[in-house]
């Protein structure tokens, strides 16, 4: 997962992470990371 998920962009990473390995729902990843392009785009 870790080799894959760093392919991707950065934003992507961490919400694959949060949403398959973390049980941590997007709405709080949100609150607690930065706004990026990524998550305007879900």
């Amino acid at each position: 997962l870790a080799s894959r998920s760093r392919r991707r962009r950065p934003g992507e990473v961490s919400v694959l992470y949060t949403s398959g390995a973390l049980p941590i729902p997007r709405h709080a990843v949100r609150a607690v990371q930065p706004p990026s392009p990524t998550f305007q785009r879900l």
